[in-house]
């Protein structure tokens, strides 16, 4: 009689307590959700066949699977537990890279999302199969470098002579540098206008190389790294330079401050600087179905793995940026 009344007594107790429970592992869960805003994102339209088969000739898909899903899978799990209860959560890799760029308190998010940005911006750029260069890139291209192939063979020497884990860029930029083959005169643009009628501007070129997890836009030139601190003679650079490398740059109105962004960016030369290709030469990448000496292999085949039609959409022509593959948000 007394089990029986035990019984009867913690069945009610149950039942009164089950929605209480159920409430609250829903709002537990609601919480985690909330917590893990990140997430892997597809590469490209590519994506299924490059998890299934790899890229072919580049990536096998074990190295691909390390590479990418792993590795980005292991980025954006770290930006979740680092930001769990951030303000700065709900914002996108590449965004937090540039407002924690100036912040050295923050530089374990900035590393992670700017890697995580990196990563993608890099597989994204990548087809299974070979693809052609548009004619117009073709012309801009050879009007920056000289011609396709010296572009080509200077790219895949600044790749190749990376010393570390490194990201090498195709930029464009609005400011050629003096001795372009474009400026004439007093520094005046002989060929802006691409065309006989002069009815298109002409894009100028240039090779970046950021180390580690820099970033090459100029809201976070101060963390650019594009220079391998290990290899570097620090009394060699300019007074600005050796500044710049050496001392926390945080200047303007306390951590993560934004004001005089854009000033200090031009100042650095950072302006008007739009990534439109990269290739990663991080060791994990290509060191799988490499080996230790077949960089340079790897390096080649990737340049036969671009997909030029995508370089050629984050062009920036007549200021329509990103006209396809923009928008790298996850």
């Amino acid at each position: 009689m007394i089990l029986r009344l035990c019984l009867r007594q913690r069945s009610a107790f149950a039942n009164l307590t089950r929605p209480i429970l159920s409430a609250q592992t829903s709002i537990a869960q609601q919480q985690c959700q909330a917590r893990n805003i990140h997430a892997v994102p597809k590469v490209n339209v590519h994506d299924e066949v490059f998890k299934e088969k790899g890229i072919d000739g580049l990536l096998t898909p074990e190295a691909y699977n390390i590479a990418w899903t792993e590795y980005e899978g292991h980025m954006v799990d770290r930006l979740n537990t680092m930001l769990a209860e951030d303000e700065k959560r709900d914002l996108d890799p590449k965004t937090l890279s540039l407002i924690t760029a100036r912040d050295p308190s923050q530089a374990h998010i900035f590393n992670h999302a700017s890697m995580a940005h990196n990563n993608h911006f890099f597989f994204s750029g990548l087809s299974p199969t070979e693809t052609s260069i548009p004619e117009d890139l073709q012309r801009h291209l050879t009007t920056s470098f000289g011609s396709l192939a010296t572009f080509r063979k200077t790219f895949l020497t600044h790749a190749a002579a990376t010393f570390g884990p490194a990201f090498v860029w195709l930029v464009q930029t609005h400011n050629p540098s003096p001795n372009h083959p474009s400026v004439s005169g007093a520094g005046r643009l002989g060929s802006e206008f691409g065309g006989a009628a002069g009815r298109e501007r002409q894009l100028h070129f240039r090779i970046v190389t950021t180390y580690l997890a820099g970033s090459p836009y100029p809201g976070a030139h101060w963390r650019g790294q594009g220079s391998d601190m290990n290899t570097q003679n620090l009394n060699g650079r300019t007074a600005e330079e050796y500044q710049r490398q050496t001392v926390v740059q945080n200047g303007f109105g306390g951590p993560g401050a934004q004001g005089g962004l854009a000033r200090e960016a031009e100042k650095f030369g950072g302006a008007d600087i739009v990534p439109v290709m990269c290739v990663n030469t991080w060791e994990h990448v290509w060191m799988w179905d490499w080996g230790v000496q077949g960089k340079m292999p790897y390096l080649s085949k990737w340049w036969d793995r671009v997909d030029w039609s995508v370089v050629w959409g984050r062009c920036d022509v007549g200021g329509n940026q990103g006209r396809s593959g923009g928008g790298y948000r996850f």
